[in-house]
Protein backbone atom coordinates (compact mmCIF):
# COMPACT_ATOMS: atom_id res chain seq x y z
CA UNK A 1 0.00 0.00 0.00
CA UNK A 2 2.93 2.34 0.66
CA UNK A 3 4.23 1.92 -2.89
CA UNK A 4 1.17 3.61 -4.40
CA UNK A 5 1.95 7.05 -2.93
CA UNK A 6 5.70 6.40 -3.24
CA UNK A 7 5.38 5.69 -6.97
CA UNK A 8 3.67 9.03 -7.49
CA UNK A 9 6.40 10.83 -5.54
CA UNK A 10 9.15 9.02 -7.44
CA UNK A 11 7.53 9.97 -10.73
CA UNK A 12 7.65 13.63 -9.69
CA UNK A 13 11.19 13.35 -8.33
CA UNK A 14 12.94 11.39 -11.10
CA UNK A 15 10.59 12.14 -14.06
CA UNK A 16 10.34 8.45 -14.85
CA UNK A 17 9.57 7.22 -18.38
CA UNK A 18 6.50 4.96 -18.73
CA UNK A 19 8.49 1.71 -19.02
CA UNK A 20 10.56 2.41 -15.90
CA UNK A 21 7.44 3.39 -13.99
CA UNK A 22 5.82 0.09 -14.97
CA UNK A 23 8.95 -1.88 -14.07
CA UNK A 24 9.05 -0.28 -10.62
CA UNK A 25 5.55 -1.61 -10.05
CA UNK A 26 6.33 -5.01 -11.58
CA UNK A 27 9.73 -5.58 -9.91
CA UNK A 28 8.27 -6.55 -6.55
CA UNK A 29 5.92 -9.03 -8.26
CA UNK A 30 8.82 -10.62 -10.16
CA UNK A 31 10.68 -10.92 -6.88
CA UNK A 32 7.58 -12.40 -5.27
CA UNK A 33 7.46 -15.03 -8.03
CA UNK A 34 11.09 -16.01 -7.44
CA UNK A 35 10.60 -15.99 -3.68
CA UNK A 36 7.58 -18.28 -3.86
CA UNK A 37 9.44 -20.81 -5.98
CA UNK A 38 12.44 -20.69 -3.63
CA UNK A 39 10.12 -20.99 -0.65
CA UNK A 40 8.84 -24.34 -1.86
CA UNK A 41 12.34 -25.70 -2.39
CA UNK A 42 13.61 -24.46 0.97
CA UNK A 43 10.49 -25.01 3.03
CA UNK A 44 9.88 -28.61 1.98
CA UNK A 45 13.52 -29.48 2.74
CA UNK A 46 14.63 -27.34 5.70
CA UNK A 47 11.31 -26.40 7.25
CA UNK A 48 8.76 -23.62 7.45
CA UNK A 49 10.47 -21.61 10.20
CA UNK A 50 13.68 -20.77 8.26
CA UNK A 51 11.60 -19.37 5.40
CA UNK A 52 9.66 -17.08 7.74
CA UNK A 53 12.85 -15.79 9.38
CA UNK A 54 14.56 -15.16 6.03
CA UNK A 55 11.42 -13.42 4.80
CA UNK A 56 11.44 -10.93 7.67
CA UNK A 57 15.15 -10.21 7.25
CA UNK A 58 14.94 -9.69 3.49
CA UNK A 59 11.84 -7.51 3.62
CA UNK A 60 13.27 -5.36 6.40
CA UNK A 61 16.76 -5.11 4.93
CA UNK A 62 15.70 -4.37 1.36
CA UNK A 63 12.93 -2.11 2.63
CA UNK A 64 15.48 0.14 4.32
CA UNK A 65 17.73 -0.15 1.26
CA UNK A 66 14.88 1.18 -0.90
CA UNK A 67 14.79 4.31 1.22
CA UNK A 68 18.45 4.99 0.37
CA UNK A 69 18.18 4.39 -3.40
CA UNK A 70 19.76 7.19 -5.40
CA UNK A 71 18.74 5.98 -8.88
CA UNK A 72 15.79 4.17 -10.39
CA UNK A 73 17.98 1.13 -11.20
CA UNK A 74 18.92 0.71 -7.54
CA UNK A 75 15.27 1.08 -6.61
CA UNK A 76 14.38 -1.68 -9.10
CA UNK A 77 16.98 -4.00 -7.56
CA UNK A 78 15.89 -3.28 -3.99
CA UNK A 79 12.21 -3.69 -4.86
CA UNK A 80 13.02 -7.04 -6.46
CA UNK A 81 14.77 -8.14 -3.25
CA UNK A 82 11.80 -7.01 -1.18
CA UNK A 83 9.54 -9.13 -3.38
CA UNK A 84 11.78 -12.17 -2.85
CA UNK A 85 11.45 -11.74 0.89
CA UNK A 86 7.68 -11.49 0.70
CA UNK A 87 7.49 -14.53 -1.59
CA UNK A 88 9.60 -16.60 0.80
CA UNK A 89 7.25 -15.92 3.69
CA UNK A 90 3.73 -16.24 2.30
CA UNK A 91 3.75 -20.00 1.43
CA UNK A 92 5.60 -20.76 4.67
CA UNK A 93 3.04 -18.93 6.81
CA UNK A 94 0.10 -20.63 5.12
CA UNK A 95 1.69 -24.07 5.41
CA UNK A 96 2.79 -23.56 9.02
CA UNK A 97 -0.59 -22.33 10.19
CA UNK A 98 -2.50 -25.14 8.49
CA UNK A 99 -0.18 -27.74 9.98
CA UNK A 100 -0.46 -26.53 13.58
CA UNK A 101 -4.22 -25.83 13.52
CA UNK A 102 -6.85 -28.49 14.28
CA UNK A 103 -9.04 -29.27 11.27
CA UNK A 104 -12.19 -27.86 12.87
CA UNK A 105 -10.48 -24.52 13.61
CA UNK A 106 -8.24 -24.31 10.54
CA UNK A 107 -10.45 -21.97 8.53
CA UNK A 108 -10.88 -19.68 11.55
CA UNK A 109 -7.12 -19.39 11.98
CA UNK A 110 -6.55 -18.66 8.31
CA UNK A 111 -9.26 -16.00 8.30
CA UNK A 112 -7.70 -14.34 11.34
CA UNK A 113 -4.29 -14.40 9.67
CA UNK A 114 -5.68 -12.96 6.42
CA UNK A 115 -7.50 -10.30 8.41
CA UNK A 116 -4.19 -9.09 9.81
CA UNK A 117 -3.52 -7.61 6.36
CA UNK A 118 -6.01 -4.91 7.33
CA UNK A 119 -3.82 -3.88 10.27
CA UNK A 120 -0.87 -3.54 7.92
CA UNK A 121 -2.91 -1.33 5.63
CA UNK A 122 -4.02 0.82 8.55
CA UNK A 123 -0.38 1.15 9.62
CA UNK A 124 0.60 2.21 6.10
CA UNK A 125 -2.28 4.68 5.84
CA UNK A 126 -1.37 6.18 9.22
CA UNK A 127 2.22 6.58 8.04
CA UNK A 128 1.12 8.45 4.92
CA UNK A 129 -1.20 10.71 6.92
CA UNK A 130 1.51 11.45 9.48
CA UNK A 131 4.42 12.01 7.07
CA UNK A 132 2.93 13.52 3.92
CA UNK A 133 -0.88 13.56 3.64
CA UNK A 134 -0.78 15.80 0.55
CA UNK A 135 2.08 13.86 -1.12
CA UNK A 136 3.96 17.10 -1.66
CA UNK A 137 7.09 16.87 0.51
CA UNK A 138 9.55 15.33 -1.93
CA UNK A 139 11.81 17.36 -4.17
CA UNK A 140 15.39 17.96 -5.19
CA UNK A 141 16.60 17.53 -1.62
CA UNK A 142 15.70 13.82 -1.88
CA UNK A 143 18.99 13.14 -3.66
CA UNK A 144 21.63 11.45 -1.51
CA UNK A 145 24.33 14.00 -0.63
CA UNK A 146 25.41 16.17 2.28
CA UNK A 147 22.97 18.95 1.42
CA UNK A 148 20.12 16.46 1.72
CA UNK A 149 21.16 15.65 5.30
CA UNK A 150 21.32 19.34 6.15
CA UNK A 151 17.91 20.01 4.61
CA UNK A 152 16.29 17.09 6.41
CA UNK A 153 17.80 18.40 9.64
CA UNK A 154 16.05 21.66 8.78
CA UNK A 155 12.70 19.82 8.71
CA UNK A 156 12.58 19.52 4.93
CA UNK A 157 11.37 15.95 4.90
CA UNK A 158 11.97 13.66 1.94
CA UNK A 159 8.65 11.93 2.40
CA UNK A 160 9.04 8.94 0.10
CA UNK A 161 12.24 7.86 1.85
CA UNK A 162 10.61 8.27 5.25
CA UNK A 163 7.57 6.27 4.14
CA UNK A 164 9.74 3.37 2.95
CA UNK A 165 11.61 3.35 6.27
CA UNK A 166 8.34 3.27 8.19
CA UNK A 167 7.15 0.36 6.04
CA UNK A 168 10.33 -1.65 6.76
CA UNK A 169 10.26 -1.32 10.56
CA UNK A 170 7.64 -4.05 11.35
CA UNK A 171 9.58 -6.74 9.47
CA UNK A 172 12.73 -6.23 11.52
CA UNK A 173 10.75 -6.12 14.76
CA UNK A 174 9.02 -9.38 13.86
CA UNK A 175 12.38 -11.13 13.44
CA UNK A 176 13.04 -10.82 17.19
CA UNK A 177 9.54 -12.06 17.98
CA UNK A 178 9.83 -15.03 15.60
CA UNK A 179 13.22 -16.08 16.98
CA UNK A 180 11.73 -16.56 20.44
CA UNK A 181 8.08 -17.51 19.79
CA UNK A 182 7.95 -19.27 16.41
CA UNK A 183 8.56 -23.03 16.33
CA UNK A 184 8.92 -25.47 13.50
CA UNK A 185 5.85 -27.40 12.36
CA UNK A 186 5.70 -30.71 14.28
CA UNK A 187 3.86 -32.25 11.35
CA UNK A 188 6.67 -31.31 8.96
CA UNK A 189 9.33 -32.74 11.28
CA UNK A 190 7.37 -35.97 11.55
CA UNK A 191 6.66 -36.48 7.87
CA UNK A 192 9.99 -35.25 6.54
CA UNK A 193 12.49 -36.43 9.14
CA UNK A 194 10.59 -38.88 11.39
CA UNK A 195 12.46 -37.37 14.35
CA UNK A 196 9.95 -38.15 17.08
CA UNK A 197 12.15 -36.81 19.89
CA UNK A 198 12.36 -33.44 18.12
CA UNK A 199 8.59 -33.44 17.68
CA UNK A 200 8.01 -33.99 21.39
CA UNK A 201 10.58 -31.29 22.23
CA UNK A 202 8.75 -28.79 20.00
CA UNK A 203 5.37 -29.68 21.47
CA UNK A 204 6.66 -29.28 25.02
CA UNK A 205 8.22 -25.91 24.15
CA UNK A 206 4.95 -24.73 22.64
CA UNK A 207 3.08 -25.91 25.72
CA UNK A 208 5.49 -24.01 27.96
CA UNK A 209 5.32 -20.79 25.92
CA UNK A 210 1.52 -20.88 26.12
CA UNK A 211 1.50 -21.66 29.84
CA UNK A 212 -0.61 -24.77 29.24
CA UNK A 213 1.29 -27.08 31.57
CA UNK A 214 -1.81 -29.18 32.25
CA UNK A 215 -2.07 -30.27 28.59
CA UNK A 216 -0.53 -33.74 28.15
CA UNK A 217 1.79 -34.43 25.21
CA UNK A 218 0.92 -37.69 23.50
CA UNK A 219 2.40 -38.07 20.04
CA UNK A 220 1.19 -41.25 18.34
CA UNK A 221 2.47 -41.89 14.79
CA UNK A 222 0.57 -44.59 12.91
CA UNK A 223 3.43 -46.82 11.80
CA UNK A 224 1.18 -48.95 9.56
CA UNK A 225 0.19 -45.94 7.49
CA UNK A 226 3.76 -44.61 7.51
CA UNK A 227 4.85 -47.63 5.51
CA UNK A 228 2.13 -46.90 2.93
CA UNK A 229 3.18 -43.27 2.44
CA UNK A 230 6.21 -43.01 0.12
CA UNK A 231 7.07 -39.49 1.28
CA UNK A 232 8.01 -40.66 4.79
CA UNK A 233 10.49 -43.38 3.83
CA UNK A 234 13.54 -41.07 3.90
CA UNK A 235 14.24 -41.02 0.13
CA UNK A 236 17.17 -39.10 -1.29
CA UNK A 237 16.64 -35.38 -2.04
CA UNK A 238 16.34 -36.15 -5.77
CA UNK A 239 13.71 -38.80 -5.12
CA UNK A 240 11.83 -36.40 -2.86
CA UNK A 241 11.58 -33.82 -5.63
CA UNK A 242 10.43 -36.48 -8.09
CA UNK A 243 7.69 -37.56 -5.66
CA UNK A 244 6.57 -33.96 -5.19
CA UNK A 245 6.55 -33.35 -8.95
CA UNK A 246 4.59 -36.54 -9.61
CA UNK A 247 2.08 -35.58 -6.94
CA UNK A 248 1.45 -32.12 -8.42
CA UNK A 249 1.26 -33.30 -12.03
CA UNK A 250 -0.67 -36.52 -11.43
CA UNK A 251 -4.26 -36.94 -12.56
CA UNK A 252 -5.62 -36.31 -9.06
CA UNK A 253 -3.95 -32.93 -8.50
CA UNK A 254 -2.93 -31.34 -11.82
CA UNK A 255 -6.38 -29.92 -12.58
CA UNK A 256 -6.61 -28.34 -9.14
CA UNK A 257 -3.10 -26.85 -9.41
CA UNK A 258 -3.73 -25.21 -12.79
CA UNK A 259 -7.17 -23.98 -11.79
CA UNK A 260 -5.79 -22.29 -8.67
CA UNK A 261 -2.96 -20.76 -10.72
CA UNK A 262 -5.44 -19.31 -13.20
CA UNK A 263 -7.76 -17.98 -10.49
CA UNK A 264 -4.81 -16.41 -8.63
CA UNK A 265 -3.52 -14.81 -11.85
CA UNK A 266 -6.97 -13.35 -12.53
CA UNK A 267 -7.17 -11.93 -9.01
CA UNK A 268 -3.66 -10.45 -9.07
CA UNK A 269 -4.04 -8.99 -12.57
CA UNK A 270 -7.26 -7.22 -11.64
CA UNK A 271 -6.23 -6.18 -8.12
CA UNK A 272 -2.73 -4.87 -8.83
CA UNK A 273 -3.76 -3.46 -12.19
CA UNK A 274 -6.41 -1.30 -10.54
CA UNK A 275 -4.01 -0.39 -7.73
CA UNK A 276 -1.52 0.83 -10.32
CA UNK A 277 -3.99 2.55 -12.59
CA UNK A 278 -6.15 4.60 -10.24
CA UNK A 279 -3.63 6.98 -8.62
CA UNK A 280 -1.64 7.63 -11.79
CA UNK A 281 -3.98 7.69 -14.76
CA UNK A 282 -7.54 8.25 -13.66
CA UNK A 283 -7.35 12.01 -13.88
CA UNK A 284 -5.21 12.06 -17.04
CA UNK A 285 -7.14 9.79 -19.40
CA UNK A 286 -8.25 11.58 -22.55
CA UNK A 287 -10.59 8.94 -23.98
CA UNK A 288 -12.32 5.93 -22.46
CA UNK A 289 -13.93 2.82 -23.84
CA UNK A 290 -17.72 2.66 -23.87
CA UNK A 291 -17.72 0.05 -21.12
CA UNK A 292 -15.60 2.18 -18.81
CA UNK A 293 -17.76 5.23 -19.53
CA UNK A 294 -20.87 3.29 -18.52
CA UNK A 295 -19.20 2.10 -15.32
CA UNK A 296 -18.13 5.62 -14.36
CA UNK A 297 -21.51 7.11 -15.27
CA UNK A 298 -23.34 4.59 -13.13
CA UNK A 299 -20.90 5.22 -10.26
CA UNK A 300 -21.88 8.89 -10.21
CA UNK A 301 -25.41 7.93 -9.20
CA UNK A 302 -24.27 5.72 -6.32
CA UNK A 303 -24.77 7.28 -2.85
CA UNK A 304 -21.62 8.20 -0.93
CA UNK A 305 -22.25 5.62 1.77
CA UNK A 306 -22.13 2.87 -0.86
CA UNK A 307 -18.43 3.57 -1.39
CA UNK A 308 -17.54 2.55 2.16
CA UNK A 309 -19.87 -0.45 2.06
CA UNK A 310 -18.42 -1.60 -1.27
CA UNK A 311 -14.84 -1.22 -0.02
CA UNK A 312 -15.48 -3.40 3.02
CA UNK A 313 -17.44 -5.91 0.93
CA UNK A 314 -14.51 -6.19 -1.47
CA UNK A 315 -12.11 -6.63 1.44
CA UNK A 316 -14.32 -9.39 2.83
CA UNK A 317 -14.34 -11.19 -0.51
CA UNK A 318 -10.55 -10.99 -0.74
CA UNK A 319 -10.15 -12.38 2.78
CA UNK A 320 -12.62 -15.11 1.94
CA UNK A 321 -10.61 -16.01 -1.14
CA UNK A 322 -7.39 -16.35 0.87
CA UNK A 323 -9.02 -18.47 3.56
CA UNK A 324 -10.85 -20.81 1.17
CA UNK A 325 -7.88 -21.38 -1.15
CA UNK A 326 -5.45 -21.86 1.74
CA UNK A 327 -7.73 -24.29 3.56
CA UNK A 328 -8.40 -26.20 0.35
CA UNK A 329 -4.68 -26.44 -0.45
CA UNK A 330 -3.93 -27.65 3.06
CA UNK A 331 -6.60 -30.34 2.87
CA UNK A 332 -5.78 -31.58 -0.63
CA UNK A 333 -1.99 -31.65 -0.89
CA UNK A 334 0.30 -33.77 1.29
CA UNK A 335 2.68 -32.25 3.81
CA UNK A 336 5.80 -33.28 1.90
CA UNK A 337 5.05 -31.00 -1.06
CA UNK A 338 2.55 -28.55 0.44
CA UNK A 339 4.85 -25.52 0.42
CA UNK A 340 6.05 -26.30 -3.09
CA UNK A 341 2.47 -26.33 -4.35
CA UNK A 342 1.51 -23.14 -2.50
CA UNK A 343 4.67 -21.46 -3.82
CA UNK A 344 3.99 -22.49 -7.42
CA UNK A 345 0.36 -21.40 -7.27
CA UNK A 346 1.16 -18.06 -5.62
CA UNK A 347 4.28 -17.40 -7.70
CA UNK A 348 3.01 -18.25 -11.18
CA UNK A 349 -0.32 -16.63 -10.37
CA UNK A 350 1.53 -13.44 -9.48
CA UNK A 351 2.58 -13.17 -13.13
CA UNK A 352 -0.81 -11.51 -13.48
CA UNK A 353 0.43 -8.77 -11.18
CA UNK A 354 3.60 -8.45 -13.27
CA UNK A 355 1.67 -8.20 -16.53
CA UNK A 356 -0.87 -5.63 -15.32
CA UNK A 357 1.32 -2.47 -15.22
CA UNK A 358 3.14 -3.44 -18.42
CA UNK A 359 -0.12 -3.93 -20.32
CA UNK A 360 -1.50 -0.71 -18.90
CA UNK A 361 1.50 1.25 -20.16
CA UNK A 362 1.22 -0.47 -23.55
CA UNK A 363 -2.50 0.28 -23.67
CA UNK A 364 -1.83 3.92 -22.85
CA UNK A 365 0.85 4.23 -25.52
CA UNK A 366 -0.63 2.25 -28.40
CA UNK A 367 -4.41 2.43 -27.90
CA UNK A 368 -5.06 6.18 -27.87
CA UNK A 369 -4.93 6.63 -24.10
CA UNK A 370 -7.64 4.02 -23.42
CA UNK A 371 -7.82 1.04 -21.07
CA UNK A 372 -9.26 -1.29 -23.73
CA UNK A 373 -6.39 -3.79 -23.60
CA UNK A 374 -6.47 -4.03 -19.81
CA UNK A 375 -10.26 -4.39 -19.62
CA UNK A 376 -10.21 -7.03 -22.39
CA UNK A 377 -7.61 -9.05 -20.49
CA UNK A 378 -9.64 -8.83 -17.27
CA UNK A 379 -12.71 -10.20 -19.07
CA UNK A 380 -10.71 -13.00 -20.73
CA UNK A 381 -9.08 -14.03 -17.44
CA UNK A 382 -12.38 -13.99 -15.54
CA UNK A 383 -14.10 -16.14 -18.18
CA UNK A 384 -11.15 -18.55 -18.26
CA UNK A 385 -10.98 -18.81 -14.45
CA UNK A 386 -14.73 -19.40 -14.18
CA UNK A 387 -14.65 -22.06 -16.90
CA UNK A 388 -11.63 -23.82 -15.42
CA UNK A 389 -13.18 -23.82 -11.95
CA UNK A 390 -16.36 -25.40 -13.28
CA UNK A 391 -14.47 -28.07 -15.20
CA UNK A 392 -12.33 -28.85 -12.16
CA UNK A 393 -15.42 -29.19 -9.94
CA UNK A 394 -16.94 -31.63 -12.43
CA UNK A 395 -13.69 -33.59 -12.51
CA UNK A 396 -13.53 -33.71 -8.71
CA UNK A 397 -17.12 -34.96 -8.65
CA UNK A 398 -16.21 -37.73 -11.07
CA UNK A 399 -13.25 -38.68 -8.88
CA UNK A 400 -15.27 -38.48 -5.65
CA UNK A 401 -14.90 -42.20 -5.08
CA UNK A 402 -11.20 -41.62 -4.35
CA UNK A 403 -10.26 -41.31 -0.69
CA UNK A 404 -9.14 -37.72 0.14
CA UNK A 405 -5.64 -37.20 1.39
CA UNK A 406 -5.33 -37.11 5.12
CA UNK A 407 -2.32 -36.47 7.25
CA UNK A 408 -1.17 -39.71 8.79
CA UNK A 409 -0.28 -38.44 12.25
CA UNK A 410 -2.26 -37.39 15.27
CA UNK A 411 -1.15 -34.67 17.70
CA UNK A 412 -2.97 -34.35 21.02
Amino acid sequence: MIMGPVSMLLDDHWSLPPLTRALLAAAVHLGYLCGCLLSGLIGDRLGRRPCVLMSYLLMGGFGFACSSASTEMLMLAYRFGTGIGCGLGIPAVFALLTEVSPSKHRAEGLIMMASSVVFGELYAAAGVLFVDPQLAKSGDHCDIHLLSVMQEAGHQICSWRTLLQIAAVPSLLMVMFALTMLWESPQFVTVRHRDYQEVNRILKAVRKSNGAYQVPIRFTPDSRVVREQPFTLRPTPAAREVCAFETMTGKHYSGTVWTLILVTACKDFSLYGLTYILPQYFRNIKTMSIGLQLVLSSALAVPDWMGTASAYTLKGLVLGYFSVVSTYTAEVFPTSCRMTVIGIISGIGRLGGVAAPLLLEASKQYYQQTFDLFITMVIILMVAATTASGINLIWIGMMSNLEPWKDKYTFH
